[in-house]
């Protein structure tokens, strides 16, 4: 690295640069300002020009800085996801499931929200899901992770209708996590209005936000 050989062997020079613009092209796809041969220019000339950003790994190339939101877009995202076995879509405020496997289901993060104590309750509307498939796990502890914790089963109607479902959550702690299952295999399911409220009733989060 402290020799310059590049006078001295300027047919490996060519070479050299050759097989990295084929690489930068045709393999990692980047665009064309970051592999042309460089010119001068004068500090005016150099006002237009948009730097070229690339990650770590070299797999993504644009001219486009990060998005300021894009940790608050991916946080709304997390604030609610799919367990294994199950797709999440949300439309028109419906929270979407399709189950493919065995204890599907949807689980809520609630570690950083600073919830007051409880006791609770969480309501929502099912269409869809399996008899024997309801069950709510909800855990009081940083450290403890589902499905350990509080277990409490529900009936589901599973019959092609709306049902409303009221369950108690009998604790004085703050919630930490919360996982709803409304299937135990493969099938579809839809939610609405799932909401975790105090015992007077006032929100303290719903789904989707």
């Amino acid at each position: 690295e402290l020799n310059d050989i590049a006078a001295k062997y300027p047919e490996l020079v060519t070479t050299m640069v050759q097989k990295w613009t084929n690489i930068s092209r045709s393999v990692l796809h980047a665009p064309a300002a970051s592999y042309t041969p460089t010119t001068p220019t004068t500090p005016a000339a150099t006002t237009d020009i948009k730097p070229v950003h690339s990650n770590p790994q070299w797999t993504k190339f644009n001219s486009t800085l990060p998005s300021k939101n894009r940790s608050k877009r991916a946080g709304i995202k997390k604030s609610i996801r799919a367990r294994k076995n199950t797709e999440l879509q949300v439309s028109n405020g419906n929270l979407n499931l399709v189950f493919s496997g065995d204890d599907p289901g949807i689980a809520m993060d609630l570690r950083r929200e600073s919830l007051p104590p409880g006791p609770y309750r969480l309501s929502f509307e099912l269409n869809g899901g399996t008899i024997n498939g309801g069950e709510l796990f909800f855990t009081t502890e940083q450290k403890t992770t589902l499905p350990k914790g509080t277990r409490i089963s529900f009936a589901v109607a599973a019959n092609g209708m709306w049902q409303y479902i009221d369950l108690e959550l009998e604790t004085s702690k703050s919630i930490q996590q919360l996982r709803l299952d409304v299937s135990d295999g493969p099938g579809k399911a839809s939610i609405r209005n799932l909401r975790l409220t105090d015992t007077s009733g006032k929100t303290l989060r719903q789904w989707p936000k």
